[in-house]
């Protein structure tokens, strides 16, 4: 049988309860930074998986119109200004006017949109225009774009046509 000797103090160490509290902390901030580094991810997905709705939405827009919509300088998920970024936040200019409500019904926004990550529309029209990487040129009208976001991780996605 075990005896507990009333002289004997029972309890931890401050040295016991230190080393605790480190280990605790080390797993919370291993923890954290997986969890944010998951969040970035989950919202670099949804940015890449907006520019190709918006890419539907144009190629629908483009088979009834035969060309695409123009622009107004900076068309982007933070409004529409004479250079990106703008400082809205949300969708303006020719692009909405396009499409909405009859090709998409609201137009994605950024989930940060913000100065780094937004959404913009770079059309090519009467112009010649390096679109990803290769030089479109249209007689008259829109015959190409550019959707862009910078992603969380880095690099940038785009989505062209053609």
């Amino acid at each position: 049988m075990l005896h507990f000797s009333p002289d004997h103090n029972r309890g931890f160490t401050l040295m016991e309860i230190i080393i605790v509290i480190g280990i605790l902390g080390l797993l919370l901030t291993v923890g954290l930074a997986s969890y944010q580094g998951s969040q970035r991810a989950a919202r670099d997905s949804r940015r890449k998986v907006d520019l190709e709705i918006i890419a539907q939405a144009l190629e629908i827009y483009k088979s009834d119109n035969g060309r695409y919509p123009g622009e107004i300088g900076c068309d982007s998920s933070r409004g529409s200004c004479g250079g990106c970024p703008c400082s809205g936040s949300t969708w303006a200019g020719a692009i909405t006017t396009a499409l909405e409500p009859n090709y998409i019904r609201d137009l994605p926004v950024d989930p940060r949109n913000n100065s780094t990550n937004y959404y913009s529309y770079e059309p090519v029209c009467s112009e010649t225009q390096t679109v990803c990487g290769t030089s479109r040129a249209c007689s008259s009208s829109c015959c190409a774009y550019e959707l862009r976001v910078t992603l969380e991780a880095g690099t940038t996605q785009t989505v062209c046509n053609p």
